[in-house]
């Protein structure tokens, strides 16, 4: 049965069927994500990344190397590097960004990193707002990118059983 047939509280519901849809793609302004979804993040350059969206993650995060940092009108930016074996499309692997923090962050075997934590816009489907993301070396996992709950905090409900929800709503913006 298709999740289209559940109102808000889980129940059939004939005025809330969406007749030719395959998802509800918006809950009560609630945008629904599948466990992994594309993403793009204009501001840094970069399209359709696959993103892990993950509920049990706090913070999200992005996969760099090579972390500088610099000092541009008294405030300090964080360069990095995109890995081309990850991001084979890129041009210029090069990135910068304004660092907003250093968070010390609880990885997922327990032991504490500390991170830089940056700003960026993120376009899912049609929906696109700023989050926080930390950055470090996610090259042991699946995806270059983890979208955790305060990135989705009031904006975002999620299939555990569904992949690329958004994908067909991707919209077709040119960022420039």
């Amino acid at each position: 049965m298709s999740h289209d047939n559940f109102s808000k509280n889980g129940n059939l519901s004939e005025e809330q069927t969406i007749v030719g849809s395959s998802f509800a793609k918006y809950l009560d302004g609630k945008i629904l994500l599948g466990a992994v979804e594309y993403a793009d993040l204009p501001g840094l350059h970069l399209f359709n990344v696959q993103v892990r969206v993950d509920t049990g993650a706090n913070n999200s995060s992005l996969h760099v190397e090579n972390i500088e940092y610099e000092e541009r009108d008294n405030e300090t930016w964080v360069s990095f590097d995109l890995p081309k074996d990850v991001f084979p499309d890129r041009r210029a692997s090069r990135r910068s960004a304004k660092l907003v923090d250093k968070r010390l962050v609880k990885t997922n075997n327990e032991a504490k990193e500390k991170r830089c934590l940056i700003e960026a816009s993120v376009c899912i489907g049609k929906s696109h707002w700023t989050i926080p993301i930390t950055l470090t070396d996610r090259s042991n996992m699946r995806y270059p990118m983890l979208l955790g709950r305060t990135a989705m905090a009031g904006r975002a409900l999620v299939d555990p059983e569904s992949e690329y929800i958004q994908s067909e709503d991707r919209m077709s913006v040119n960022y420039e």
